[in-house]
Order: structure tokens, then sequence, then C-alpha cells
């Protein structure tokens, strides 16, 4: 998910992870996660406030592309944090994934 600067602090990356959250929950999905620049202090703060928890994956290096809209984006690697949130409403910290296991099965 990215949020062009210019819309940011608008509500609109709070209404792409409820879409996100909801579409998951409709189909049977018990939760989602998501990874995290460790330098991207503002979007750990919505993911912290929307219920999103460590999953105590250790930090690690990410491909990522950038979007570009005049250009294919630019690809290239950064430190991230894995986060993950219950869809039921179940603290994060009794989810298996937050304690280090295998999320692919989990998030589902």
């Amino acid at each position: 998910m990215f949020v062009l600067p210019e819309w940011r602090n608008r509500g609109v990356g709070t209404a792409l992870l409820e879409a996100a959250e909801s579409a998951a929950a409709a189909r049977g999905d018990q939760g989602v996660s998501l990874a995290v620049s460790t330098g991207n202090a503002a979007a750990r703060r919505l993911y912290t406030r929307l219920g999103y928890a460590d999953a105590g994956v250790p930090v690690h290096r990410h491909a990522t592309t950038e979007p570009g809209f005049d250009s294919d984006g630019h690809s290239g690697n950064e430190t991230v944090i894995d986060l993950v949130k219950r869809l039921d409403g179940v603290a994060a910290a009794a989810w298996p994934a937050a304690r280090g296991g295998d999320r692919s099965r989990d998030a589902r």
C-alpha cells in the first residue's frame, strides 16, 4: 500500500487498510499481516493505532518497488518489521504468528 504524500493524514491509509481487512474477513481469513519499513514511523503509528502488533519475526531486508507515475517505478531493498492483526478480535500476542509461526497458514 502506498499513499501519495499529498493525500496522507486524510484517512486514505485507514480506508485502504479497512477495505483490505474487510475483504480478507469476507473470504474467511482470520488475520492479516504486513511489512513496514523500520524507518517509516508515521506508517507504524497508523498500523499500531489500527491494532497491528509485532509478529515476532526478526527485522529483515525486503525487496520493494516504489510506484512511479512517469516510469515503471524503482526497486530496492529496505529493512522491515512484520506486523499482524487478528480479524476476530483475539489479541495478536495469542496468535501463533505473533510468536514466529507460519504466517502464511495462520493468516488465512
